[in-house]
């Protein structure tokens, strides 16, 4: 009778056998942390491969200025117009990319395709299965994006800048990166996520080099910067750093205070009598002990 009172993994610790358990309530599962890690690395390879065939595709132009310049330099020096800057033939350049994307994505998505399938087998919640069926979407559409268009290519002459594409690839991402982090806030609350997981990422924590992963992938849907997982690491507090490395930092505040004015609200979090941390848009301004 008294076993069949026992709650299952109670029971499984007693009988000796070792069973997977979550850390931290509401945190992503393992299998959902490591398909958008995938995800993650598979988009950066693939944004490598096409931004560097597209830039290869151009060398050949940049080549012929270089063979034209000594005439071009004459021109200018004799005071005589330059004849008409050549442009750049953009259908090579859009060729390249749209293969190199194409190539990557074949590639790639098998296996992304075979991470999803376990992330959603590692969840029960429909709303949660939506929500990253429509990251997975999201994130498709974005490598679709990769493939080079016309309005992308710098048509001047001599130099080539990849600069049209490249914004307009950072902005098919961003859909897809804001179902992530809304899907993160909404399974792990950021004030837990702040004062637990991402405190142990400061001074000379000891914890597993898997754990520290997760917790890498996870901070910068909570606002965490490089900049704030290095004032972590020194366990130093800094003003401008995000209110999230603060509370890693502190901890939870004992009371808190939100003040609205002209200039917008701000949040004062408080630590006993004389210690404080005063936050506005998400950023420390001070700090007082």
């Amino acid at each position: 009778m008294l076993i069949g009172n026992l709650k299952p993994t109670i029971l499984l610790v007693a009988l000796g056998m070792n069973i997977a358990c979550t850390p931290h309530a509401g945190r992503p599962t393992a299998a959902i942390i490591n398909f958008y890690d995938g995800t993650l690395k598979h988009q950066e390879l693939c944004k490598i491969l096409s931004i560097g065939a597209v830039i290869d595709a151009a060398k050949p132009y940049e080549k012929q200025f270089l063979s034209d310049l000594p005439q071009l330099t004459r021109f200018i020096r004799t005071g005589r117009n330059p004849p008409p800057q050549r442009i750049y033939e953009p259908a090579p350049l859009i060729q390249a990319g749209l293969s190199a994307a194409q190539d990557c994505n074949t590639d790639g998505i098998k296996h992304t395709d075979k991470l999803f399938a376990e992330a959603l087998a590692s969840i029960s919640s429909a709303d949660q299965k939506t929500q990253l069926a429509n990251y997975y979407e999201e994130w498709k559409k974005f490598l679709s994006a990769l493939a080079p268009v016309p309005p992308d290519m710098t048509k001047t002459y001599p130099v080539f800048s990849p600069d049209e594409y490249l914004k307009r690839i950072d902005s098919a991402l961003q859909p897809a990166n804001t179902i992530w982090n809304n899907y993160v806030l909404q399974a792990r609350d950021p004030e837990d996520f702040c004062s637990n997981e991402l405190s142990t990422l400061k001074g000379n924590s000891k914890i597993s080099d898997e754990e520290r992963r997760i917790v890498n992938i996870l901070a910068p849907s909570y606002s965490i910067s490089t900049k704030d997982l290095e004032d972590l690491k020194k366990s130093t507090i800094r003003i401008g750093m995000s209110k999230c490395a603060a509370i890693a930092l502190w901890g939870k505040a004992t009371k808190k205070k939100l003040e609205t004015n002209a200039a917008g609200k701000t949040e004062i979090l408080y630590y006993g009598a004389n210690k404080a941390l005063t936050v506005k848009d998400g950023r420390l301004i001070s700090a007082s002990e």
